[in-house]
């Protein structure tokens, strides 16, 4: 899947959210997606040029983008979340 990446990010920490304290460890990758129109009864949307969007990204394949010079068009390995397959994760750059 060829997109236009705009950068990746690992955040760790300890969320108080729910009150208890609880670690968190994330890794995303951001990337860039054309503006789609949108006309119903409801909502409307227009405009031009790309609206950002994220993907979880696997930890282990963060040094992949470590020399990358963002933005850049990537061809990226997106696979169904083992974790959670109604989402989809990362693997990292296909060659």
């Amino acid at each position: 899947m060829k997109v236009l990446v705009l950068g990746v990010v690992r955040m760790s920490g300890t969320s108080t959210k729910s009150g208890t304290p609880k670690p968190y460890d994330m890794t995303r990758i951001t990337y860039g997606v054309p503006v789609s129109p949108v006309h119903s009864e409801n909502r409307t949307v227009t405009g031009a040029g790309y609206e950002v969007q994220d993907l979880d990204l696997d930890p282990a394949a963060l040094g992949q983008f470590s020399e990358i010079k963002f933005p850049a068009v990537l061809d990226l390995d997106v696979q169904p979340n083992p974790t959670n397959l109604r989402r989809n994760i990362c693997q990292g750059i296909r060659a």
